[in-house]
């Protein structure tokens, strides 16, 4: 392997068995992550979770009561913010007010003394690479809050840091906003090649935005992977029911065939769930199912089509509909659990289907699809 292949194997950053604790309050609890160069890893969490801290602790806003940060393969514990080759965009632009878009991304070039041409070369072009040409000599409060974001992280890009640190960036745009400026954040950071660290309690954000996401409760990571791994493969509860619309029913182990496993719900019902590794049988709680991986029937079941050898088959009747545009979402009242089952009906494939509340309904899905749980 050449030099330059090394280079590109070694992660940009290393955050190493980092603690923080405020007092009595733990923080960051023992939080080892490795971020490859030229990804957009996520930290997804809800509030309070330490996502927001830990991007603190690697900015050097915080220091860690243990543990180690890793910027290009050099500690930087000791370094203050901006010693360290790392920037940071926050939720609220924190542009000069009184400056122009020029002279705010302008600023941290003109810090560091570099010479006026060439300033005024990298800030033209940065504004043109994020799609502001002509607003050069506007103020912030002259720009949308799009706008204002482009700004913001422009002034960060121009700097060329090793990283950069987004801090809930799109949380104060509107729904449609959001949606274009998570587009553009991709292309920017596909083009730039820089990598992106970015703190989110958006899961949807998380999901379409990410190369890798780290999801956080109390201080700790308890799944990391892609995307795809986080919504159809989380490992416990708590992941399942934070990612995204999924319904969870609870159940252990009763028994166990070649390449799936027999459960029993707190309900009675046994339900056949993928033997999944990394958690031991003994750990399962339960399995979870995606709401648009359902299908419904208004006729009663046919029960050699539906074996159980093949499906899960609840039935029960609709409590609720509630249009979605793309989608209806149902709350059936299931006969046998009470549980709750939630489905998302497809408009495309139900559009001419009228299925209203009160409905007597047979839901069935693929037993594979069933997703196993740990606590």
């Amino acid at each position: 392997m050449t030099s330059i292949e090394n280079d590109k194997a070694k992660p940009v950053l290393e955050i190493k068995n980092v603690t923080k604790r405020f007092g009595d309050l733990l923080a960051v609890d023992a939080v080892s992550i490795e971020i490859p160069k030229g990804e957009i890893f996520s930290l997804l969490g809800p509030s309070g979770c330490g996502k927001t801290t830990l991007l603190r602790i690697v900015a050097g806003f915080e220091r860690p009561n243990l543990g180690d940060i890793i910027l290009g393969g050099k500690k930087v514990n000791h370094l203050p913010p901006d010693k360290r080759e790392c920037n940071i965009v926050f939720q609220q632009h924190a542009l000069f007010p009184h400056m122009t878009v020029f002279d705010n991304i302008a600023f941290g070039l003109t810090e560091r003394r570099l010479p006026k041409n060439q300033i005024q070369k990298l800030v033209n072009e940065a504004i043109d690479f994020v799609n502001l040409t002509g607003m050069g000599k506007r103020l912030p409060a002259q720009l949308s809050g799009g706008q204002q974001q482009r700004v913001a992280l422009s002034r960060s890009l121009v700097l060329k840091p090793k990283i950069l640190l987004l801090d809930e960036p799109l949380a104060a745009l509107d729904r449609k906003l959001r949606k274009e400026m998570q587009t553009e954040l991709k292309r920017i950071q596909r083009e730039v090649g820089i990598t992106f660290l970015n703190v989110t309690h958006d899961q949807k954000e998380a999901l379409s935005m990410s190369d890798k996401i780290a999801v956080m409760k109390n201080g700790a990571v308890i799944q990391m992977g892609s995307p795809r791994d986080i919504y159809e493969t989380p490992k416990s509860q708590f992941v399942a029911s934070f990612i995204g619309a999924t319904n969870i029913f609870k159940g252990r182990v009763e028994a166990g065939e070649n390449d799936r496993l027999e459960l029993k719900t707190d309900s009675g019902q046994k339900i056949f769930v993928p033997k999944k590794n990394g958690i031991a049988q003994k750990n399962i709680t339960g399995f979870s199912i995606h709401p648009e991986l359902i299908s419904i029937s208004r006729d009663p079941p046919d029960n050699q089509k539906l074996s159980r050898d093949q499906y899960t088959v609840f039935q029960g009747k609709v409590k609720e509909t509630f249009y979605q545009g793309e989608f209806s979402e149902l709350t059936i009242e299931l006969n046998d659990s009470s549980d709750d089952l939630t489905v998302h009906l497809n408009r495309a494939i139900h559009y001419n289907s009228s299925i209203e509340a009160g409905s007597k309904i047979t839901a069935y899905w693929d037993w594979k699809y069933n997703n196993v749980l740990g606590a």
